[in-house]
């Protein structure tokens, strides 16, 4: 498989699983705010069990998405040669680094939410 499709496949899997790891927190938070109390209630009570998961798999995806895309086929650098980055490589960790950023701000959420309420 190609890095680009690893890339594009991974990077949006963790992003959606590193949501779903703090719907329990971040969730309630946004119910709250517009007036459905009871319905975050709710929420935490489904999510919570599942969060474990969740973090297991977004740290998982972006794990391999980060190998992925700083590995370098051996083929691509012959010693004594230099490697320049293409404009898809510096774009594609770009990308990471800024999802990577989110999902682990939104791992920690249940530390710093509780500033909020």
């Amino acid at each position: 498989m190609d890095q680009s499709k690893i890339t594009q496949t991974l990077l949006p899997a963790s992003s959606i699983a590193g949501l779903l790891a703090s719907a329990c927190c971040i969730g309630p938070l946004v119910l709250v705010s517009v007036g459905l109390g009871s319905t975050a209630a709710v929420l935490v009570e489904v999510f919570e069990p599942l969060r474990p998961v969740f973090i297991i798999i977004a740290l998982a995806a972006l794990g391999f998405s980060g190998w992925a895309i700083y590995r370098r086929p051996a083929t691509a650098c012959e010693p004594g040669t230099t490697c320049a980055l293409t404009p898809a490589d510096r774009t594609y960790r770009t990308v990471f680094w800024i999802i990577a950023a989110i999902v682990l701000a939104l791992i920690a959420s249940p530390y710093y939410l509780g500033y909020f309420y």
